[in-house]
């Protein structure tokens, strides 16, 4: 018969105080990348899609603001021409922060409307755009910096 210690006890079951100072320790790391992960801001950056047989590249802009897993803000072709973001919601887990959002539009009588499902990957938002138009649905690879803001001279 194997005799077990108090102290072999001790050290394979999780004392109380022992499971309350991890889970802080969780609760802190958790906030923190919560907040190190923060995508408010201004990002800037390019879509590729194929179109007629062409890989074509347009830019993108996005103006976007982070509360808690909450997103808003505006997205468009450029600084100047932005729609608003709906259904904006920021997940963070273990392996990504991920973003997925949608944006209506009507350009010239056309209706368009688009979703995203971006990743926040070394500082850059990447992933794929999908956007519908008259019943064609056309994706899109986008890839997106935090705009370098320009002063006048």
């Amino acid at each position: 018969m194997a005799v077990v210690s108090i102290d072999e006890i001790f050290h394979h079951e999780a004392h109380p105080m022992r499971k309350l100072s991890g889970m802080v320790i969780i609760t802190a790391l958790a906030a923190s990348l919560g907040a190190a992960q923060d995508v408010t801001g201004r990002w800037s950056g390019t879509f590729t899609f194929v179109a007629d047989g062409q890989t074509q590249q347009t830019g993108v802009y996005a103006v976007l603001t982070q509360k808690g897993t909450e997103l808003t803000g505006t997205i468009g072709p450029e600084e100047r021409i932005q729609y608003s973001i709906t259904n904006g919601k920021i997940e963070v887990t273990k392996d990504a922060v991920v973003l997925t959002f949608a944006a209506a539009r009507t350009n010239r009588d056309v209706s368009f409307t688009s979703t995203y499902d971006l990743r926040l990957v070394r500082g850059r938002l990447v992933g794929k755009a999908k956007i519908v138009s008259e019943g064609k649905t056309t994706e899109a690879d986008m890839d997106v910096q935090r705009a370098k803001l320009n002063y006048p001279d």
